[in-house]
């Protein structure tokens, strides 16, 4: 992350503890590049070895307390003053810095429902309770969760812009899948596309490369989440893609459709245009009903309703998530109350935030048909970062 994005995701930790009523906020690590919390990105641009604490208290206060080796590479950073080290333990440092903040509330970082959020270690945890052992303090700990879905959430105009970039070079990508795109072609081939003009940009994927793109042929590819294979795609196909590159540390994610026109077509079938055409409507709906203050809950079961309405089912999971320096990124969801997804349905989304909007219908004969676009919410309401896709890409070749 850009050492002035930290520097300003930083400075919104007080007024973020003081919100949600919470004293002290510790993020516990060691040998990060192994095994990495989720939130060390917000507070740091490089990694540490040793036991590490990262504290922040309610009125501002900022303590590092790191291993004598790491202490140059921290300090390098001009994020902080207070860094302390240690070489035999972590514990005495540790136990006093608490003691002088004297917390009636720590949040650590775990969630039983925000992967982002639920960094610290089984053994981190059990080794942090140790060192606090006979002290109050191991009674007050409390989630994370709501500090560092805030911080990753409430996107800065800097953050903003570098997702806008990501998602412009995804769709100028897209556009190249259009022109190019053919009977006879592979799923292989077709992400080579995608994988050829990352590749020249200087990017990466999004997500794991092994299915990112994401390319889909007819009835018999799989969903999503799948390697593109060596199947051919025939005309009569459905044909769908869902990838993202990260710019500048942030990433994009859209899905397209096309349909490949059989000898003598000038048009999709019926069912299939109707599927897009109920899809479309899920989409600009849900994004219509989009503004702060609402439950992610409330906007998936729009999108679930029109596609009901249309005559179709719903789709096997939630109709958006948010994306920022990861593809998921964020508590607040636009999702079913399913037990799957604990209590992120009723999260209320926030000026900021960025989310993808992606219901899918699955047609026996053709196979799955989906767009995924992007859009922010603001004051009252929300814009699409990417550009619809309100046509079905008709394909004659």
């Amino acid at each position: 992350m850009n050492l002035n994005i930290i520097r300003e995701k930083k400075a919104l930790i007080p007024s973020l503890l003081n919100e949600f009523g919470i004293d002290m906020w510790i993020t516990f690590v060691r040998e990060s590049d192994t095994m990495k919390d989720p939130a060390l990105d917000l507070m740091i641009d490089r990694g540490v070895t040793w036991q590490s604490a990262f504290i922040f208290a309610k009125d501002g206060r900022e303590e590092v307390i790191v291993g004598s080796l790491d202490k140059d590479s921290i300090e390098a950073s001009g994020l902080y003053k207070n860094i302390k080290t240690y070489i035999g333990s972590i514990r005495e440092e540790l136990r006093k810095t608490i003691e002088e903040i004297n917390p009636s509330s720590i949040a650590i970082n775990r969630s039983a429902d925000d992967v982002m959020s639920d960094g610290l270690t089984c053994g981190m945890y059990e080794t942090l309770c140790s060192i606090l052992k006979d002290t109050p303090y191991i009674d007050r700990f409390t989630s994370a969760d709501p500090i560092i879905s805030a911080m990753r959430s409430r996107k800065t105009p800097a953050e903003t812009e570098k997702v806008r970039r990501a998602v412009e070079i995804t769709e100028e990508i897209y556009d190249r899948i259009t022109r190019e795109i053919r009977s006879g072609m592979t799923e292989n081939e077709t992400a080579d596309i995608v994988r050829d003009e990352i590749k020249k940009r200087g990017l990466v994927p999004a997500w794991e490369a092994s299915h990112c793109p994401g390319i889909c042929a007819g009835a018999e590819s799989a969903e999503a989440h799948a390697a593109p294979s060596d199947r051919i795609i025939e005309k009569g196909m459905v044909v769908h893609a869902d990838f993202g590159v990260k710019f500048e540390g942030y990433c994009s994610d859209l899905q397209r459709t096309w349909y490949i026109l059989k000898d003598g077509e000038t048009d999709a079938p019926d069912i299939v245009k109707r599927a897009f055409e109920a899809l479309d409507d899920a989409i600009q709906s849900s994004f219509r009903a989009m503004k702060p203050g609402v439950e992610g809950r409330v906007i998936d079961k729009i999108s679930r309703d029109v596609l009901i309405r249309h005559g179709f089912w719903e789709y096997p999971h939630a109709l958006g998530h948010q994306v920022g320096r990861s593809t998921h990124d964020g508590a607040a969801l636009l999702c079913p109350e399913w037990e799957r997804y604990g209590e992120r349905p009723y999260i209320k989304i926030e000026k900021g935030q960025i989310f993808t909007i992606e219901p899918r219908i699955t047609l026996k004969e053709y196979g799955a048909i989906t767009m995924e676009e992007m859009v922010q919410v603001t004051e009252d309401g929300a814009v699409f970062i990417s550009h619809p896709q309100r046509k079905l890409y008709l394909i004659n070749r």
